[in-house]
């Protein structure tokens, strides 16, 4: 590497770890608000034992636990859940809210798109290119 020149940016991904990812996960055809997003998980919580709970307000087409990057293994206390029907999904919102799994009391509400949860942010992520410009050596 010469002097002056700035080595090349690796590029992160910015996509939730998923339990289980790798690439046999596909994401399941979605309908209309048939996705909640259940909060207030337990750190031990999976997949498994949303999809579980909440198949007793319809068919699961598929739950997901959203994993910490920093501790593998480890929930980040939220997750979502994809029901086959808008109706049902709309069951598991009315009854589902509340309700005890692992010890914790659950919280259930319609998941926003991407677009929407972003809101009205422009920009780079992670707060660079803020503030008022730097010099060339970042002082």
């Amino acid at each position: 590497e010469k002097r002056g020149e700035t080595p090349p940016r690796r590029e992160r991904s910015r996509s939730p770890v998923r339990e289980g990812g790798g690439e046999e996960s596909k994401p399941a055809p979605e309908v209309d608000g048939a996705r909640l997003y259940v909060g207030n998980l337990s750190f031990s919580a999976n997949s498994d034992d949303i999809k579980e709970h909440f198949s007793k307000f319809g068919t699961v087409v598929e739950a997901v636990v959203i994993m910490d990057r920093n501790e593998p293994g480890r929930s980040r206390g939220f997750g979502f859940v994809v029901f086959k029907s808008k109706e049902e999904a709309d069951e598991a919102l009315a009854k589902g809210d509340g309700t005890e799994l692992m010890g914790r009391a659950l919280r259930v509400s319609s998941a926003k798109s991407r677009e929407e949860s972003r809101g009205l942010r422009s920009g780079p992520p992670g707060g660079y290119g803020r503030g008022a410009p730097r010099d060339r050596y970042g002082g």
